[in-house]
């Protein structure tokens, strides 16, 4: 252990490891605590099927030489108001439509990936994602969004929780509730757009939901419920990333492990409590 941990503290040395530290804390930090808005609304599939999609953007990106990041989030903003335009109209069951967003989005990717002439790209790390792979430009436009959407999450949880809480209260209870609603999907888009780089695109809706599922089993109130689940991503993430240097393994898949191992613990204590 000994041993394990001093590696752990050598890798701090390096730019690309603080670079992961530092967002991957923030990420959680308020993707978690977004994941409460999510499973309030029960939209946990919103979130996959933009996850699906964006692997579209990443692919996009690679064919015509763009930054990923900013594709990713150009793509995920535009898929979010396509399927808010396509439910206004109440054609399809919720759960159908953004199957088929989803699907749609995923297999476009696979195609725009085809096309690479003579080129193959490790679509595995797109997949899983390469958190230490973050490079300076990636992180200083993730901080800073991040800094930007933790605050409007921070000055609006309140409002957030209302539309979430009850659809036919909120329209009551909040003023302008259209303006809110879309503000909270632009939020999240941008947030699902800059875990998909990091996380990757089948482990982001993990992040949407296994938090705030978990973190309701302990908590006493919906408050401790958001900042349990904050909490939660927070330790997992750091704990992934440790267990990425001792093990050689994808970091991504080891922090959603991780989340996954939360998760038991609570089933778990709520069976014996």
């Amino acid at each position: 252990m000994y041993i394990n941990m001093t590696t752990f503290i050598e890798y701090l040395q390096y730019p690309f490891f603080l670079r992961a530290l530092i967002v991957g804390g923030f990420l959680s930090l308020i993707l978690s605590w977004m994941s409460g808005y999510t499973v309030l609304r029960q939209e946990v599939l919103f979130t996959d099927a933009l996850s699906n999609i964006g692997f579209l953007g990443i692919a996009l990106a690679i064919l015509f030489n763009l930054p990923i990041t900013l594709m990713l989030i150009v793509v995920c903003l535009i898929a979010a108001y396509l399927i808010h335009v396509v439910q206004r109209g109440k054609l399809f069951q919720n759960d159908s439509l953004l199957e088929i967003f989803s699907r749609v989005g995923l297999a476009l990717g696979i195609i725009v990936v085809g096309l690479f002439p003579g080129y193959r790209i490790n679509i595995e790390q797109f997949l899983f994602g390469d958190i230490l792979g973050i490079s300076s430009f990636d992180f200083w436009l993730t901080i800073v969004l991040l800094f930007g959407i933790g605050l409007v999450v921070l000055f609006s949880h309140r409002t957030f929780l209302k539309i979430s809480l009850s659809d036919t209260l909120s329209h009551s209870l909040v003023k302008y509730k259209k303006f809110w609603h879309g503000l909270l999907i632009f939020l999240l888009a941008i947030m699902i757009a800059l875990s998909m780089k990091i996380i990757g695109v089948l482990l982001v809706a993990a992040f949407t939901t296994i938090p705030s599922n978990t973190a309701k089993i302990f908590a006493k109130n919906i408050s401790q419920t958001f900042i349990l689940s904050s909490l939660l991503g927070i330790v997992a993430t750091f704990a992934g990333l440790y267990l990425s240097v001792l093990f050689n393994l994808p970091s991504g898949a080891l922090i959603v492990v991780v989340l996954g191992g939360f998760w038991v613990v609570g089933i778990l204590y709520s069976r014996n409590f």
